[in-house]
């Protein structure tokens, strides 16, 4: 089962390194690594080619601005079976990709699947909050919109899936990429589920000492154009 991991990338040089080497050092190496720079103007595409030789790394460039265009240009150009979008500022446990895999492998019938995430850089209160936060929405995506949520830095899904429900291509300008995908596979009522031993880590960046950014994203679980940062 070959596997891709697509990677966005806008300005990102305070977290790549990491998140490369985290790769690098999986039980189970990605069969490709795509790179989609969305206009980076700092040192993220040097660093990214520094890593090309550990891992098999293919660059491609989106000029149009944006999260989704940007993961929809990623995930066209993948080839494995197993397409894993995540986030430039997100590390992986060793057994992370390892994990993913042996779901679809356990289950032919799983259409895709993910697991929550941890603060990779916050102090107590942040990685107490995420916790928390991320059970709290496991419990109100499914109640008040009717789907479980699957994380952007953490999904996984079945190429022949996303072909079947044509990527991130959307009707809703508002709508964020993860959103859009677990609505998708709930709407064609294909089976995904979160995982515990898909975990990982994210920064937590944006929201330390920036109350506006978290009040924003609490918004966006109610309605996604509240979401600031879809097109950063």
């Amino acid at each position: 089962m070959k596997v891709s991991v697509i990677i966005p990338v806008f300005n990102e040089e305070k977290y790549l390194t990491a998140c490369l080497t985290s790769l690098t050092k999986q039980f189970l190496l990605p069969d490709e690594v795509i790179i989609c720079d969305n206009n980076s103007t700092d040192r993220s595409v040097i660093i990214a080619k520094s890593f090309q030789e550990k891992l098999p790394i293919i660059f491609l460039h989106q000029p149009t601005k944006g999260i989704i265009p940007t993961v929809e240009k990623a995930w066209r150009s993948a080839t494995g079976d197993i397409i894993i979008r995540t986030d430039a500022d997100a590390v992986y446990p060793k057994n992370w990709l390892k994990n993913i895999v042996n779901h679809f492998e356990s289950d032919p019938k799983l259409a895709a699947c993910g697991g929550n995430w941890r603060s990779s850089d916050g102090n107590l209160f942040w990685k107490i909050t995420t916790i928390l936060g991320l059970i709290l929405a496991d419990i109100y995506f499914p109640i008040f919109k009717g789907y479980l949520l699957l994380l952007g830095p953490n999904l996984a899904i079945r190429r022949s899936t996303m072909v079947f429900i044509d990527g991130f291509k959307s009707s809703d300008p508002h709508i964020t990429d993860d959103q859009m995908i677990s609505l998708k596979l709930t709407q064609n009522h294909l089976k995904y589920r979160k995982f515990s031993d898909c975990y990982n880590y994210h920064s937590t960046r944006r929201f330390h000492g920036n109350p506006k950014a978290i009040f924003a994203t609490f918004l966006s679980a109610i309605n996604p154009k509240y979401y600031q940062f879809k097109n950063s």
